[in-house]
């Protein structure tokens, strides 16, 4: 896993932390065998080992987490860089990069299920895993408390605003009301835009398609599911957050949720589960 820190020289004491946004996965990682990951700087991202598993085979990590560089890079001024979060799929033995013919590459040696030594390389720019396989990805927004800290609110809809569309993106929203430990279900999306010819083929000449935007994908109102624990349905609460779980190709341009005020009495024996 990942620990760094910046000095300061500004009088303060002690270092500043970089890693507190993903403690919730480093905190996980077997101390003892941090000394077998792994890092590389590539196409403008950290990419590093975290938690490790020892084996009969060797030391292998569940994944990657990431930091994008591209926050620091711009000529119009800088921001700090910020985490990707977690890279999944595979059980890593090791990341390393090098030349090839005058290229940076980068490459995962990893175990599979037979338990047999794979090679994997990352490849810059592309969408899909191994030809046409749709990549997964989820997404897990802040808590939302639609500008009003202290007012009980009753979530009504949500919007996204989707670019570089390719390909059938299938989606699944999930929603939770105050940091609840149970995410609920919400809606399935599957937005799709052509990006490849599926025949008959007869007098066709070449179709170049391009990436299309979906402008909102609008979901449903959520459901009046009721707490019997909290008494009160799962959809009202002070503060919202969201969870997408994707499978395709797609930029996430915006996200937007819209919530009403809910009446709420403020007897203690009313509100009592």
């Amino acid at each position: 896993s990942y620990q760094a820190a910046q000095r300061q020289f500004n009088g303060s004491l002690g270092n500043t932390a970089m890693s507190s946004e993903i403690d919730e996965i480093l905190s996980f990682d077997a101390q003892a065998l941090l000394e077998n990951g792994s890092a590389v700087l590539f196409d403008n991202r950290i990419l590093m080992t975290v938690s490790p598993v020892n084996s009969q085979y060797g030391v292998w990590h569940r994944g990657l987490v990431v930091i994008d560089l591209n926050l620091v890079s711009g000529l119009r001024g800088k921001a700090a860089p910020c985490w990707e979060g977690v890279w999944s799929g595979l059980r890593i033995l090791k990341i390393l990069k090098g030349w090839v013919n005058g290229i940076e590459r980068c490459f995962i040696y990893s175990l599979n299920d037979d338990n047999q030594i794979d090679l994997w390389e990352i490849i810059p720019g592309e969408r899909f895993d191994e030809g046409n396989a749709p990549i997964n990805w989820t997404i897990d927004t802040r808590s939302y408390n639609c500008g009003d800290n202290d007012g009980f609110k009753r979530l009504e809809t949500a919007r996204l605003i989707l670019s570089s569309l390719s390909g059938t993106l299938n989606g699944t929203i999930k929603f939770r009301s105050d940091e609840s430990s149970c995410w609920n279900l919400w809606q399935t999306i599957a937005p799709c835009a052509k990006n490849a010819d599926c025949g008959p083929f007869a007098c066709t000449g070449p179709i170049t398609y391009r990436d299309q935007v979906r402008v909102p994908v609008k979901l449903n109102m959520p459901p009046d599911t009721f707490d019997p624990i909290l008494g009160r349905k799962i959809r009202t609460g002070y503060e919202f957050q969201l969870r997408l779980e994707l499978s395709g190709y797609a930029n996430l341009r915006q996200l937007r949720i819209y919530a009403l005020d809910e009446p709420e009495s403020l007897s203690p024996e009313r509100n009592a589960p």
